[in-house]
């Protein structure tokens, strides 16, 4: 159990980082669709955070791992993929990504690979299915982070190449 709480506080020192960095980037972005994304990161962090300290505090009440998934708190979102195509298109015209923002994405992927190499560490030693679920949820909300941060980057990269690829046009 020790070492479960101890990977608990890690993790909680991690999502708290996470949160930090994004809420300190929000202002700093130009255009609506970075800002809306970074947002939702930064309030998707919050949420593994109130996660995180829910199961601890749990677990130092108790020895056992009798927490069930369905009542910790769950990111809300559409889908930070499908949010990210729909802002894209909306706002097509206002496409305007700066050198900060290129660096927070940089930053943000980099953070998020962190994220998903820790837990997969410890969903190896995992013992509880519980724990084991826990611990692959967190795993696949990082992924999903980190997979719209890399989609974002393509999309400031090259818009046009970006929308041809999501948009799948058809040539006749």
């Amino acid at each position: 159990m020790e070492k479960l709480q101890e990977m608990l506080a890690t993790a909680l020192k991690m999502e708290e980082k996470g949160y930090k960095f994004y809420s300190e980037i929000v202002p700093k972005i130009n255009d609506q669709v970075g800002k809306t994304l970074f947002t939702m990161l930064r309030d998707d962090e919050l949420i593994h955070i109130e996660r995180i300290k829910e199961i601890y505090g749990k677990l130092t009440a108790s020895t056992d791992w009798n927490i069930t998934l369905e009542n910790l708190p769950s990111q809300k979102d559409q889908g930070l993929a499908s949010l990210l195509r729909n802002l894209a298109t909306k706002h097509r015209e206002g496409i305007n990504s700066d050198s900060d923002e290129m660096k927070a994405l940089e930053v943000g992927i980099e953070f998020e690979a962190g994220a998903v190499a820790y837990y997969q560490k410890h969903l190896e030693n995992a013992t509880e299915e519980n724990e084991k679920q826990f611990i692959q949820r967190m795993i696949e909300e990082e992924k999903e982070h980190h997979a719209v941060l890399v989609d974002m980057q393509s999309f400031y990269t090259d818009p046009a190449a970006w929308f041809v690829e999501h948009e799948h046009p058809h040539l006749d």
